[in-house]
């Protein structure tokens, strides 16, 4: 592999066996801020305070949700009912496995991911190009997207109304917008047995609030879509088993992997939430973390995930609302 890098150009060219992806990016991106052994996020988007890790470990767990999502959804990358897109943009991008296996299935269209960590790998499709964004800045693309998808952001937007305007100016005319996110839990698929668990997730909505966040996003993007001016909005909800209590022996597998992924991801999903933002010591949060996992591990519970998938259409002939265009105006000046 070749690694090329202009002296005083922001970019950096990585090529190998005629696969090429720019990554743009500041130097200062890679200046990843470690807590606790586990990397962050870079201190240039510090004002977007990302809860989540974006080390190895995370990104190996995001790389199995990938699949899981696959299984889930019937090896479907996307729900949309979509003809050859030509200009595709996939936001919160992560390690790109999405946007790689829909540029390997869709050679005739041009992808764009962007994320604020430059942690995709280098081995990509010619018709893929990753980038480094904050995707609730303002963007500043010089084209229109036939399709706009966004994956597992969960817990990391502020401001969705800004998010989804702003996928809404950036559509051609009949356009789509995608959307996937899970809801960590449903309260009402806790049993009462399940006291650790359920001091887990009222702490974590409770520090995923006290951000400005909302942890029951996925639950509103309908709402705020058809509010926003898409039209043909629809909302597909998938359960992901939590364990391998289901008696189908594909929901079993499923549930397997979904319960491993979400029993490694429990510990990164937890330390800047609990410690940071509740004020918990290490210590207090590895006893509780301790009794969570031994909950999880009981099947008589039969534990679920919501996965919330919305889709949305441009209109032929549309605009966003003044107040969206008010929040767009506020954040050029970012």
């Amino acid at each position: 592999m070749d690694l090329e890098r202009t002296p005083g150009h922001d970019s950096a060219v990585y090529l190998e066996n005629d696969r090429l992806s720019t990554i743009t990016v500041d130097s200062d991106v890679f200046a990843y801020p470690e807590e606790y052994g586990r990397t962050y996020h870079s201190l240039q988007f510090e004002e977007a305070n990302h809860p989540f890790p974006n080390d190895e470990e995370a990104q190996d767990l995001e790389r199995e949700r990938h699949q899981i999502y696959l299984d889930l959804h019937d090896d479907k990358l996307y729900l949309a009912p979509l003809r050859e897109p030509q200009d595709v943009l996939d936001l919160g991008t992560g390690t790109a496995e999405w946007a790689i296996a829909f540029a390997d299935k869709n050679p005739q269209a041009t992808i764009i991911a962007v994320d604020i960590s430059p942690i995709q790998t280098t081995w990509v499709p010619p018709n893929l190009l990753c980038q480094v964004l904050d995707i609730e800045r303002t963007w500043d693309f010089n084209r229109l997207f036939h399709y706009i998808h966004v994956r597992d952001v969960n817990c990391s937007i502020y401001r969705p109304e800004i998010l989804v305007g702003q996928a809404f100016q950036h559509l051609h005319p009949e356009g789509w917008f995608e959307i996937q996110e899970p809801i960590s839990l449903d309260m009402q698929n806790i049993s009462p047995s399940s006291g650790y668990l359920t001091e887990w997730l009222v702490n974590f909505n409770g520090a995923v609030r006290h951000t400005g966040r909302d942890p029951d996003l996925a639950r509103k993007y309908e709402d705020i879509m058809m509010k926003q001016g898409f039209v043909r909005v629809k909302t597909v909800i998938k359960h992901l088993p939590l364990g391998w209590w289901p008696l189908d022996p594909k929901l079993k597998k499923l549930g397997a992997s979904g319960l491993r992924n979400f029993l490694n991801g429990l510990e990164g999903f937890s330390l800047r939430l609990f410690t940071q933002t509740l004020g918990w010591t290490r210590g207090e949060l590895e006893v509780l973390l301790g009794h969570v996992r031994t909950e999880l591990k009981d099947m008589k519970a039969q534990r679920y995930m919501p996965i919330y998938t919305v889709i949305g259409q441009k209109p032929s002939e549309a605009a966003v609302g003044d107040s969206v265009l008010e929040w767009l105006h506020d954040l050029r000046d970012l």
